[in-house]
C-alpha cells in the first residue's frame, strides 16, 4: 500500500476499514503511521479519521500544516456477511478538510 495522487493533483492516502460481523468499524490498513481506529459507527469513525488524520500527517509524516488541505483521503470499506465469506465493498475520498465525501 503506499500513497497515491488524486485528481487534480493532490496528495492522497489509502485508508482500509473493515466492518467485522459484530459491527464494530476498524482501520485495517493505512500509510498514515498511528491511524488506529475502531468504531461502533461507520459516521463516528469518518469523524474520528477527519479528527486525527491532520494531526498525524504533519506529526508523524513532517506534512507541513499548510499542506493539509491539498491532501485527500481515498477510504475502502469491506464488510463481512455473516455466515459467508461474501464481502461488501464500497469507496469514497475525502479532503483532511471537512468537506463533502464523494461515495463511489
Amino acid at each position: 500500500m503506499k500513497e497515491e495522487r488524486a485528481d487534480e493533483g493532490r496528495q492522497e492516502f489509502q485508508i482500509y476499514i473493515e466492518q467485522t460481523i459484530d459491527g464494530i468499524y476498524i482501520t485495517k490498513q493505512t500509510v498514515i503511521p498511528g491511524l488506529v481506529l475502531e468504531c461502533s459507527d461507520l459516521d463516528e469513525l469518518k469523524e474520528a479519521i477527519y479528527e486525527v488524520a491532520p494531526h498525524l500527517l504533519t506529526s508523524n509524516l513532517k506534512i507541513p500544516r499548510d499542506q493539509i488541505e491539498d491532501i485527500a483521503l481515498r477510504v475502502f470499506l469491506s464488510q463481512e456477511q455473516s455466515g459467508a465469506s461474501n464481502r461488501i465493498e464500497s469507496s469514497w475520498s475525502m479532503s483532511c478538510l471537512k468537506s463533502p465525501i464523494v461515495t463511489d
